[in-house]
């Protein structure tokens, strides 16, 4: 892409050629600067985070462990992510996952119950549309007069 650029063709044409966004054409030939394509080092960038924050295995094993107990225990038959922050912070624990992190947990090591919900396709071009069709109700009224 960068070449492209150079040599004359658009930035914008360059982006369509390679169905890539005209940002990342620019962020690639900023990133080459004026050097010449053989002295870029491509590869001093990971394309992922050098770090990955996991959360520690024992609190994974304290939200395993506090969610075999409300499912046992809960008089409302909560045990889901938010029922185990909500115990988790009544407990008086320091640092509380957030919700989302102890779904991630609970999705990680298997304990989810349910299966992921997955939404049905869209209907198909030219069927009929939710408000009944052709024409309006007020045409469809006068017709029938």
């Amino acid at each position: 892409m960068v070449a492209e650029v150079r040599a004359g063709v658009p930035m914008r044409a360059v982006a369509r050629a390679h169905h890539v966004s005209l940002s990342t054409v620019q962020w690639w030939c900023q990133r080459a600067g004026a050097r010449s394509l053989e002295e870029v080092d491509w590869r001093d960038h990971p394309p992922i985070a050098g770090r990955i924050h996991r959360t520690a295995a024992a609190v994974e094993d304290l939200v395993l462990g506090l969610r075999r107990e409300l499912k046992e225990t809960s008089d409302l038959g909560e045990y889901g992510a938010r029922a185990i922050h909500r115990e988790l912070v009544a407990r008086g624990y320091g640092m509380v996952p957030s919700v989302r992190t102890i779904g991630r947990v609970l999705e990680r090591r298997g304990a989810l119950d349910a299966a992921r919900r997955v939404r049905p396709p869209s209907p198909a071009a030219g069927l009929v549309s939710a408000r009944g069709g052709r024409g309006s109700s007020r045409t469809r009224q006068l017709r029938h007069c």
